[in-house]
């Protein structure tokens, strides 16, 4: 006999004594998890004994237990084969080792023939199948036959997949070609032409679900973007739905992915549970403003995209608006300004006509801020390019470092793992990757914390608009404003940004950024920030407020920081001023500007003017 078991105890397993005797096995796993245990030999004709010895460590009243799963073979003479432990079900990437093992009892000896799809495997004639640096055409349905002298018996089906949502009885995936390891990377369409003749386009819609390898880019209906994308790629489906952009008549649905390997790779599309429906005939309806274009803030320099969804019959026409000005060209539902400037700011509409009437949509209000400069993404120079791999960033320090006590950051070498060929996210003409060394695969586990400063002096605090991209290795814990946090978190670590705003914590003067990220464990680190951009107005001279406070025989007179390039003026009359700068200088102190000067006899008067 044979006994193949496994068991748990609370607190320790002793001993597993067989017809009295010792065989000496021992639980240190506790309660927490099972502990396997074999048996291969000892046992008697007839009643045999197993004892499970438990101890229960505390010397007083404390909960104790024993779970044991028992299963055991006796081989008898003459017995065909049979299955004790079937073979199991495996998910694997290519290139890497799959094993599938079945557990057999029968008179020996017993011989084994493994199977895919029902066909012989040469030379896959053990109790265990590896397969090793397996390929995408190894997936399938294995199984095992098993003989003796006695007899066979054919395993349960294990079904091997790769990381690719499995085919099924509905749908498959497609591509360039059947065998598509070496597919060109780049970007791919897939065309799917529908007729809605006869069909009235207006209440039609199209539902589903899509997985591909890599991204799904986008679901373009008739040429025009859904915006509907697939970031979970190929393990699941994202499921999409559209219900307007219809034309009656032949129609275009184009699923667009892209293949991320630049030296080519799997790739390929899956559309499962298609369906969609509209009703017959033609009715006419007049245009509806279902999604309005809304509002947006932005800083010089951003590209801005108003967007509006609409119905009724097809077809629609489209007029973008700036103000009561007609923008020539823009006849789209969606309207792109690439670089905005301040004198874009304003109201923005678009006019929806078919046969039947018009529709203009409500304003959406464009406000464009002054850009603040002093502003970099990690990995630049002053002048915005890249640095050379192990230069030092000039920008951005590091404040707290779990490596060692130096306050640089240096950018990575992007000849090495993990930058070449990822996972992280690759570097850019715009940013790298900064760390606290150049190649960090020995940099120590714990927190690191980058501080980059920038001042907004001439602007007011209370109106910037901060905002830009983050990824890090491992977490990013916290972004910290003028060392306030701000509650920010990437939990997307390093394969792709988490996009971050920030509008309120900003004080007149120098301003710090604080990117804090901890490294799980010894080895791989670092921090990636790009796209950072902030805008804000202007201080504005008629907001400011010239306070003057006594101090003894003297006065002092003071002003925001945030309002540099004033002087102070004074006068005796206002009715007939002669207005002469004061000659004590401006000093100063915390966020004011102030200037001290003695009290003097008589009334004097007081101004600031550039």
């Amino acid at each position: 006999m044979v006994t193949s078991s496994t068991w748990a105890v609370d607190n320790g397993g002793v001993d597993i004594v067989l017809n009295g005797v010792s065989l000496g096995l021992v639980n240190g796993g506790g309660f927490g998890g099972f502990t396997d245990f074999a048996i291969v030999s000892d046992f008697v004709e007839g009643t045999n004994t197993l004892d499970f010895v438990v101890s229960n460590a505390e010397p007083g009243v404390n909960p104790t237990g024993l779970r044991v799963e028992l299963r055991g073979t006796v081989e008898l003479p003459s017995e065909a084969p049979s299955i004790t432990i079937q073979p199991k079900d495996q998910t694997a990437i290519v290139g890497e080792t799959v094993t599938l093992s079945v557990l057999a009892d029968g008179t020996p000896p017993l011989s084994y023939q493994w199977r895919l799809g029902g066909s012989n495997l040469a030379e896959a004639l053990e109790a265990t199948l590896t397969l090793t640096a397996i390929a995408a055409n190894q997936a399938g349905n294995y199984d095992v036959l098993v003989r003796n002298a006695a007899g066979s018996v054919t395993s349960g089906v294990a079904i091997v997949t790769g990381p690719w949502v499995p085919n099924s009885d509905t749908s498959k995936w497609i591509g360039p070609r059947g065998e598509t390891s070496a597919a060109a990377g780049g970007d791919y369409v897939y065309r799917l032409v529908v007729d809605l003749t006869g069909l009235d386009p207006a209440t039609a819609f199209i539902t589903g679900r899509w997985s591909t390898d890599n991204l799904g880019l986008d679901i373009l209906l008739n040429g025009v973007s859904t915006g509907l994308r697939n970031d979970a790629q190929y393990g699941g489906y994202t499921e999409f739905r559209l219900v307007r952009g219809f034309l009656p008549g032949t129609n275009t649905l184009d699923f667009k992915l892209n293949n991320a390997d630049p030296t080519g790779g799997y790739t390929g599309l899956r559309v499962e549970g298609l369906r969609g429906g509209a009703v017959k005939g033609m009715a006419v309806h007049p245009p509806t403003i279902d999604t309005p274009p809304r509002d947006r803030l932005a800083v010089e320099g951003d590209q801005v995209t108003f967007t509006v969804e609409a119905g009724g019959t097809p077809p629609l026409s489209y007029q973008w608006l700036f103000g009561d000005q007609v923008l020539p060209g823009e006849t789209n539902p969606r309207f792109v300004l690439p670089s905005v400037t301040r004198g874009q700011s304003g109201d923005y509409t678009v006019v929806v006509s078919n046969v039947v009437s018009v529709v203009r949509s409500r304003a959406a209000k464009l406000k464009v801020l002054e850009r603040i400069p002093g502003l970099f993404n990690t990995g630049v120079g002053a002048d915005g390019a890249v640095l050379a791999d192990y230069a030092l960033d000039p920008h951005y320090r590091l404040v707290t470092n779990a490596d060692g006590p130096s306050d640089q950051a240096l950018v990575e070498d992007s000849t090495l793992f993990p930058i070449v060929g990822g996972p992280w996210v690759a570097n850019t003409a715009g940013s790298k990757w900064i760390g606290p060394r150049g190649d960090t695969a020995g940099a120590a586990g714990g927190d690191y914390a980058y501080e980059v400063s920038f001042d907004l002096t001439g602007f007011d605090p209370s109106t910037v608009f901060l905002l830009g991209a983050w990824a890090t290795d491992n977490a990013g814990m916290d972004v910290l404003l003028n060392g306030q946090s701000t509650g920010l978190f990437n939990g997307n670590q390093f394969a792709t940004w988490t996009e971050f705003v920030l509008t309120t914590g900003f004080v007149a003067g120098r301003n710090t950024l604080r990117f804090v990220v901890n490294n799980a464990s010894e080895g791989w680190t670092g921090l990636r920030v790009n796209n950072l951009r902030a805008g804000a107005e202007r201080t504005s001279a008629q907001d400011l407020v010239l306070a003057i406070a006594r101090s003894g025989d003297r006065i002092v007179l003071s002003w925001p920081t945030s309002a540099p390039g004033f002087l102070v003026f004074a006068t005796d009359s206002l009715s007939a001023p002669n207005w002469l700068l004061v000659a004590e200088p401006v000093v100063i102190s915390g966020d004011r500007h102030t200037v001290n000067l003695p009290l003097g006899a008589g009334a004097r008067f007081f101004r600031l003017q550039k």
